[in-house]
């Protein structure tokens, strides 16, 4: 189930998938959005989770990001412990958290005050977007190592 909030781009893949099965799209806050997070086996997301979300157990959660940072996050920001702390949540909940690189990760456990806390993993494989992308110029891994995710 892919999430998305544009009502134009899920007509768009919609139609782009129709005929595979295992792909839909849902919009976001939609009941099958809501469905989707309390019976999904695995959730990748790129965002947060909502404010109302609670992990069940043997739910695994990965949170891929969505950039590589060049500005003030988590508690670094003005404000940034009010305005964080459902983003700190959402770490928190993850089973994995992918990193494109070790600035990155420094960068999630320092502003985000990850350090001794987080008991998830935190993987240096790239980002979904970025290996897209690059593919072809590098071999690249992805997100299965060390997740329990298998390729493919």
């Amino acid at each position: 189930m892919w999430v998305i909030s544009d009502e134009e781009e899920i007509d768009r893949l919609r139609g782009r998938f129709r005929g595979v099965e295992r792909v839909t799209f849902v919009h976001r806050g939609s009941i099958e959005y809501l469905e989707g997070l309390a019976t999904a086996g695995h959730i990748i997301q790129n965002t947060s989770y909502p404010s109302f979300f609670s992990k069940r157990n043997g739910q695994v959660c990965v949170d891929t990001w969505h950039s590589t940072s060049v500005k003030k996050l988590g508690f670094d920001m003005p404000g940034g412990n009010i305005h964080s702390r459902n983003m700190i949540r959402s770490l928190l909940i993850s089973d994995f958290v992918l990193s494109p690189n070790p600035f990155m990760t420094r960068i999630f456990r320092d502003s985000y005050r990850l350090q001794n806390l987080y008991q998830g993993k935190i993987l240096e494989v790239g980002y979904p977007r970025n290996d897209s992308t690059l593919r072809g110029l590098f071999p690249i891994e992805g997100v299965g190592r060390g997740s329990g995710v298998a390729a493919g």
